[in-house]
């Protein structure tokens, strides 16, 4: 298994939001511009996308909910501890999570690869986030 650094994760987040959310329209021509930066600790990592204040919030929502898959772990605010995520990494399809480990009160859930191609990779980012510019 390949393990992915929270530098590694930042350039996928950042290739994906080119990819999936420039924003470029008629009421934006030059497309959203958005901050993708890591935060470094002890016990870990996570990766901070800062959204522009004019983004819209459900589209910030949206956003959020996509990428909070990406991060190596999860949380269980009823039990005040923390639990394994797996995810496969493919050229085609970029991050998909894959399990979720056992934990208090919830089963293992998984899923297949999303292709043959994909490889089975440990985030090293605990979390992402998606905040808003203020």
């Amino acid at each position: 298994m390949r393990y992915v650094r929270a530098t590694e994760v930042a350039k996928l987040v950042r290739t994906h939001l080119r990819k999936n959310w420039d924003g470029k329209g008629p009421g934006n021509p030059d497309g959203w511009t958005f901050s993708v930066r890591t935060d470094k600790w002890s016990g870990g990592a996570s990766v901070r996308v800062t959204v522009p204040a004019s983004f819209p919030e459900t589209a910030r929502r949206n956003l959020a909910l996509e990428l909070m898959s990406w991060g190596g772990q999860g949380f269980d605010g009823m039990t005040d501890s923390t639990y394994g995520k797996s995810h496969t990494l493919c050229a085609e399809h970029g991050v998909t999570l894959t399990s979720v480990a056992q934990h208090f009160g919830a089963l293992e859930t998984s899923t297949p690869p999303c292709c043959d191609a994909a490889e089975p990779v440990h985030m090293f980012a605990n979390t992402v986030h998606v905040s808003r510019a203020y």
